[in-house]
């Protein structure tokens, strides 16, 4: 098997995303997270290289406050029964107001969560 080589740790999560691809919404699941990119469990197939806009969700007092959409690239589509495992590449900065560095700060405290 090829070992993969990461500039950024990954972590181990359990997210709901929104996810927009053209005009079509959809919610996500996200399973892993870094800084560079993330793994979702979606119900469409995405074709590798196409563009979509993710929306995290962030833990407020009051429930929970969308970030803002972040783009990306798919990098990686695996099949698995009737939903998809996809790889997604961030394209541009990372700004606080994505919630990314906020995510990952609270997966890296739960014990087990890196992954790479």
């Amino acid at each position: 098997m090829k070992k993969e080589y990461r500039v950024h740790p990954r972590y181990r999560v359990q997210l709901l995303a929104k996810m927009e691809e053209g005009q079509r919404v959809s919610h996500v699941k996200i399973i892993d997270l870094s800084m560079a990119g993330c793994r979702i469990v979606c119900k469409q197939l995405l074709n590798p290289s196409a563009h979509v806009r993710l929306t995290f969700f962030l833990k407020t007092e009051g429930g929970h406050q969308a970030a803002l959409p972040i783009s990306c690239r798919v990098t990686r589509v695996f099949k698995a029964d009737e939903e998809k495992v996809v790889g997604l590449a961030f394209i541009g900065s990372i700004l606080p107001e994505n919630g990314i560095e906020r995510l990952i700060a609270e997966a890296a405290k739960k014990p087990k969560a890196k992954l790479a």
